[in-house]
């Protein structure tokens, strides 16, 4: 599935697919982005075209998670490489707002503290429509 991009009437910026959108706002400090849907290897293709807009972003970028309905180990790869490489240049990464399926995908790979940000623990949280 190949993504597609369109601004809307807030001048942000949407990229889209059927499973999955990174919704990524044009400006402010922290700049803030949403990812919403699939994070799996049906989609990796279109996230990875997304995330590279996200490297751009100066400063701090902070990608909420609440409207994650799913993800794989190709989802936490790519969150993975987009920490990374926004590291590499000096450019910080915090993601919050974990939907319960990616804290249920961290806790089981050890990856928790690999991305460092606060995590809020509960009984149950419901994933939040986008």
């Amino acid at each position: 599935m190949d993504g597609r991009s369109r601004r809307d009437e807030n001048k942000k910026l949407l990229l889209l697919t059927d499973h999955v959108w990174f919704h990524l706002d044009s400006e402010g400090i922290p700049r803030r982005g949403r990812l919403c849907g699939e994070l799996t290897i049906y989609n990796a293709a279109a996230l990875k075209s997304a995330f590279d807009s996200a490297l751009e972003v100066p400063d701090k970028l902070e990608i909420n998670l609440a409207g994650v309905t799913e993800i794989d180990t190709a989802g936490v790869q790519l969150l993975m490489m987009l920490k990374r490489d926004r590291a590499t240049v000096g450019r910080s990464l915090a993601l919050t707002n974990h939907s319960n399926e990616v804290l249920e995908v961290f806790d089981m790979l050890g990856l928790i503290g690999y991305f460092s940000d606060p995590v809020i623990l509960t009984e149950h949280r419901e994933t939040k429509e986008c």
